[in-house]
């Protein structure tokens, strides 16, 4: 059942939401077979506050999704908010002679990468991704893959993201105690890219912006690497708040107001007109400039920030293919059009690039769709590696190897 369906679990402070794809025999395009969402319950501010409660909604969340593509699931692919990350970059040097220069070979780089990972990992942590940014040899020749190279020398810088060993072991806790095996963990943010931005956008440079509820999360391509990530603890809770405080109104009903009338653009919160608001005792008037005016602050601070951010990462210059925006933040009216004017970068609401079946506000269901992809493609790459197809020449490759290690 594992080998054919992967079910990705995005729990964020909000909402559960998950997403089910299928892979159809040797076809290497997954097929997506639906989302489905809960409300959140036991999940507040980037930890757990009742594991009951939130392995209630991880089940709902998951059954939903099993029950309306009649699969029977026993392994989720879980992915972890911006809130409960670390990112940092560890760097590590090693020599590999103390005279003269060798050839570096495989087993140099991966002696490298577990050098840093070590220096840059406390006994707290666990490690969730390593992104290398780059190696250098003998402190003059920088390189994307040193392999072949001769050195005395060699250096890497890495990009780590962690999380807490106790978070994490409570979060699987609450996915065995839901009915279900923990698989994958992964960065969200990250798998949300990874379902929207394709190839070239990673080469190229791109800006991948993931507004969530309670956060929002930066990340930078380039070179087909991630090379830097950054939080805001600012998100769409924060302008329903708002909203709520400035009319006195309740939370979902400050929500469904955002939803249906609040704008980004300072020029669509000008009107006097005014929407008719549903209460227990009847329906009362708001003119559309005061919902504006509970909006505009927010806004403008969520977009001043990460565009100040953008520049202090010194890629602002380096990406070409502008910026993508995504998550249930994402969608609020204008939101990418304000972006564009205050960066002077082209952006774009993003779309999950699985077509075979289309999802309503498809960008908030990114995260859960590209847990499920990265849990396929971590699996179906440890069963290409443990499988040597051609032993003779796999024989071959470690003895030429072992000759540039010693000779």
């Amino acid at each position: 059942m594992q080998e054919r369906y992967y079910c990705g679990l995005d729990v964020g402070s909000q909402t559960v939401k998950a997403a089910l794809i299928e892979i159809q025999g040797q076809d290497p395009a997954p097929k997506l077979l639906g989302a489905f969402e809960v409300p959140a319950a036991g999940f507040q501010d980037g930890s757990i506050s009742d594991l009951a409660e939130l392995s209630e909604s991880i089940h709902e969340a998951v059954n939903g999704i099993s029950k309306k593509a009649g699969v029977n699931l026993q392994e989720v692919q879980m992915g972890l908010s911006a809130g409960v990350i670390e990112a940092r970059l560890s760097p590590a040097v090693i020599p590999l002679m103390d005279r003269g220069s060798k050839i570096i070979t495989e087993r140099d780089i991966h002696r490298i990468q577990a050098q840093a990972r070590a220096l840059g990992l406390n006994v707290e942590e666990t490690l969730i991704h390593d992104f290398v940014q780059y190696y250098k040899v003998d402190d003059v020749n920088t390189a994307l893959n040193p392999l072949g190279l001769y050195g005395r020398k060699l250096e890497v810088q890495s990009l780590l993201i962690v999380v807490n060993n106790t978070f994490l072991k409570n979060l699987a806790k609450a996915v065995n105690q839901a009915g279900y095996d923990l698989g994958k963990i992964f960065f969200t943010s990250y798998a949300s890219s990874y379902a929207i931005l394709n190839d070239q956008d990673r080469k190229e440079g791109s800006i991948f912006l993931d507004i969530g509820s309670s956060a929002s999360d930066m990340l930078i391509f380039k070179d087909n690497r991630l090379k830097c990530e950054v939080k805001l603890p600012r998100g769409g809770s924060d302008i329903t708040k708002n909203i709520a405080a400035k009319l006195d109104i309740g939370l979902d009903l400050a929500e469904d107001i955002k939803t249906s009338y609040a704008s980004a653009l300072e020029s669509d919160n000008v009107s006097d007109e005014e929407i008719l608001i549903k209460r227990d005792e009847g329906y009362f008037p708001v003119k559309k400039h005061l919902i504006a005016a509970a909006v505009e602050p927010v806004v403008s601070e969520i977009v001043g920030a990460l565009a100040d951010e953008v520049k202090k990462t010194g890629y602002y210059h380096q990406v070409r293919n502008g910026m993508v925006m995504a998550g249930g933040g994402a969608l609020l009216a204008g939101l990418p059009e304000r972006f564009e004017k205050d960066t002077n970068l082209h952006v774009k609401l993003g779309q999950v690039r699985l077509a075979q079946r289309r999802l309503s506000s498809a960008s908030k269901f990114a995260g859960a769709v590209g847990l499920a992809q990265l849990g396929w493609r971590e699996s179906s790459r440890k069963k290409r590696a443990s499988t040597v197809e051609n032993l003779p020449q796999y024989i071959a490759g470690k003895v030429k190897e072992l000759y540039n290690e010693y000779f």
